[in-house]
């Protein structure tokens, strides 16, 4: 099963000018350094609405520092951002990681995750 690819599927998906690293739809390169079975978004810290994602996506989406991926990976863009599927696949790719991107990964996620609910 090492030729499966998601590229060009709807499954997948892309916001901002991605220059460089690795298409959305392939395996993530350093997917055996993730630890746990649900999505990781590898984002810069200082990324804009970082919280709102934590607190919409709380325990289907684990957010890590990409810092801690620069020296392991070249699959996620220097101040971007990378969402790995469960299966390791490369879901999402944001770059740059900011308010417009984020709010369109936010919206990718919505198409197949249901998020958790705020209480009001």
């Amino acid at each position: 099963m090492l030729d499966v690819s998601y590229a060009g599927s709807v499954l997948v998906g892309q916001a901002g000018e991605i220059l460089d690293g690795s298409a959305t739809g392939i395996r993530f390169a350093a997917c055996r350094h993730l630890r746990g079975t649900g999505h990781h978004l590898i984002v810069p810290n200082d990324t804009p609405r970082l919280d709102n994602l934590r607190q919409r996506w709380d325990k289907l989406v684990s957010i890590i520092d990409a810092s801690e991926f620069e020296r392991m990976s070249s699959d996620v863009p220097d101040g971007g951002a990378v969402l790995v599927r469960p299966d390791g696949f490369i879901g999402f790719r944001a770059d740059p990681s900011d308010a417009m991107t984020m709010d369109a990964l936010d919206a990718h996620l919505a198409t197949y995750l249901i998020p958790r609910a705020h209480p009001g």
